[in-house]
């Protein structure tokens, strides 16, 4: 039963503690407790912009300083309609007023269209002092080469464009100029591309033309953005797969210079959690692996990053100011106290990651969903654009870290907290010897049929069981049914496909049956949760090529009961007729060409499996046709 199962793994958050008020956890300096990261530094300059402050800022808060939130819960809901996140986003018109107002200083552009070429004539005044302006060339432009600007359309022909979605494991940077070359009377249009931080590809164009090269680098433009080069500073497009225009400033500035990728540290996230558990985490909530250095290997390998692909020091203060404000959404959302829905947190992350460069080289960038990831980034921000504003968050990220260390004894991290949101915990299995592991991966192995197209390798295995003081609705629909199952129950391992962005939502609320009135389509026995004997048939649900190849396939034991309904054709109102039979049945068995011969039961202890009744699964091998 799941109030026997053992302890869940160190580095992990006991569900039971997730809402519980600081002065009741009983993990508070226990001798077997994780360290807690390092604590949170304030830059110099943020402390001395903000001086008054500090003293509140830096001491370690008594109990009385003020109540320390709750831990919220972390939920794999997908419903974002009514999310606090999305609600607060303000207009981007608004967003542009503010910072044309406190910020950007100078005279306004002297007409309406001249908004769309820049904003309080911030990118106007480079093009009028070009004397003093330096734009880096290609790497591969000759030395020689100067990037064309023209003073009638404001443009200076160089855009520098990111695209991120942590999901997908996408970071990627294209860089677009015109040049002239003086010794030929050429010009030539350079575009560059890859993932931020690194060279990228580049490719080249050369005419005599100007104007030829001009019109194809605005078709480039509007192409990746979806705005034409004109209305660079219209709102953002708001379709899927966009890349956003970052403004860069060639006037440079001293700060600048002290800005380096190291700043941003994240090492220390989920430092301590148990790497059985990190692994499979790492999946659900970022769809695989990311990475636990402050700078990826392969940068450190090549010796530096690419400034021409992640140019932090040409970040102008609209780009750090567009990154402040998503920051200060996320922030203000995880302060909020309520449930924090994990996809809105992506999408905010993958949104600012779009806004301002982040190198980590082939490896996944990191969310930002806890004060110690948005710390470092303020720290970034501030470093780059040091405004009142920016240290007095700074200062207030460090006061409540400080009183979140001082409560649980550990500042919440994202794997920490979601592991202890989930309804399931989980573990590796991690002795291929013993015949649970043996006979799993056979199953496996000798299930996948040639017929359906697919090759499964087995790269781990995990045992999947209900928390600790949880409800267990399949245990309690079992335990009903010992000795009053008049129709005879039937209980089998049968394999599960799914996404990896759906593993998430089943370990959190379990396998679910589409609510009345939501549509569904493409089932071909009605609405239900569909298994099969074979994990091929179940693998080509999981969607493997958007995510490199990698999937997740769950083995539920399944009580399908005796009295199937069995059928060679699809029947698309299959719930119905379920639904139909009085508790006669309680599934349909669609029968394939191929199935296994023999079933015998399960030789080793299924934890967390309800007592009594017997579990079966193919016996390894026997494969025959069903007709």
């Amino acid at each position: 039963m799941a109030n026997l199962l053992p302890r869940d793994p160190p580095g992990t958050i006991n569900p039971a503690k997730l809402l519980a008020w600081a002065e009741t956890l009983p993990d508070v300096g226990a001798p077997n407790s994780p360290d807690p990261p390092a604590p949170l530094e304030i830059p110099p300059a943020a402390v001395e912009a903000v001086s008054q402050d500090t003293e509140v800022a830096t001491r370690t808060p008594a109990a009385t300083d003020a109540t320390v939130h709750r831990l919220a819960r972390i939920s794999s809901d997908c419903n974002l309609e009514d999310d606090p996140l999305l609600k607060e986003n303000p207009r981007y018109e608004d967003m542009r007023q503010e910072f044309e107002q406190s910020f950007a200083g100078g005279l306004r552009p002297s007409s309406g269209r001249a908004r769309h070429l820049s904003h309080h004539g911030y990118f106007r005044r480079q093009i009028l002092s070009q004397a003093e302006l330096f734009v880096p060339l290609d790497p591969d432009a000759s030395l020689d080469s100067v990037v064309v600007m023209e003073k009638a359309s404001a443009s200076i022909y160089d855009a520098y464009l990111l695209r991120a979605d942590i999901a997908k494991n996408l970071n990627a940077f294209y860089r677009c100029q015109v040049v002239f070359h003086p010794s030929s009377r050429t010009y030539t249009l350079w575009t560059r591309e890859g993932r931020v931080g690194l060279p990228g590809t580049g490719h080249q164009r050369t005419a005599d033309n100007l104007k030829s090269l001009t019109d194809r680098f605005r078709t480039i433009f509007r192409q990746k953005t979806g705005l034409t080069w004109n209305r660079r500073y219209d709102r953002p497009s708001g379709l899927g797969g966009r890349f956003t225009f970052v403004e860069l400033d060639y006037r440079g500035r001293a700060a600048a210079s002290r800005v380096e990728e190291s700043d941003r540290h994240y090492e220390g996230i989920d430092a301590h959690i148990h790497e059985g558990v990190r692994s499979l985490m790492e999946v659900m909530l970022c769809g695989g692996p990311v990475r636990k250095d402050a700078i990826n290997e392969e940068l450190r390998t090549v010796g530096t990053r690419s400034a021409f692909t992640a140019p932090y020091e040409y970040l102008s203060p609209w780009a750090c100011y567009q990154g402040f404000k998503t920051l200060q959404r996320i922030y203000r959302y995880l302060e909020s106290g309520g449930l924090i829905r994990w996809k809105a947190v992506l999408g905010a992350s993958s949104r600012y990651r779009s806004q301002v460069p982040f190198c980590a080289g082939h490896c996944r960038t990191p969310a930002i969903s806890s004060y110690y990831a948005i710390f470092p980034e303020l720290k970034f921000i501030y470093r780059l654009w040091p405004q009142p504003d920016v240290a007095s968050m700074l200062n207030e990220v460090h006061l409540q870290g400080s009183r979140q260390l001082h409560a649980y004894g550990k500042l919440s991290q994202p794997m920490h907290r979601a592991y202890s949101s989930l309804r399931h915990g989980f573990r590796r299995l991690t002795k291929p010897l013993t015949v649970e592991f043996r006979e799993l991966k056979d199953y496996l192995a000798k299930s996948c049929h040639s017929a359906h197209g697919l090759r499964v390798e087995l790269q781990e295995i995990y045992g999947v069981f209900i928390k600790s003081n949880l409800p267990n609705p399949y245990g309690d629909w079992i335990e009903t049914k010992l000795g009053h199952a008049p129709f005879g129950e039937e209980r089998l391992l049968l394999w599960h496909g799914t996404p990896l962005d759906s593993l998430l939502g089943i370990l959190d609320l379990g396998l679910q049956i589409r609510r009345r009135g939501a549509t569904w389509t493409g089932t071909m026995f009605g609405n239900g949760i569909y298994f099969a004997d074979a994990s091929s048939k179940s693998a080509t649900f999981c969607k493997h090529r958007t995510s490199d190849g990698e999937a997740v396939l769950l083995l539920c034991e399944v009580d399908a009961g005796r009295q199937r309904i069995r059928s060679v054709q699809s029947m698309a109102d299959g719930h119905t007729v379920v639904g139909a039979s009085s508790g006669l049945s309680r599934c349909i068995e669609g029968r394939g060409k191929l199935g296994p011969a023999k079933w015998k039961d399960v030789s080793w202890e299924i934890v967390g499996a309800p007592n009594g009744g017997v579990v079966r699964m193919p016996t390894a091998g026997h494969i025959s046709t069903l007709h």
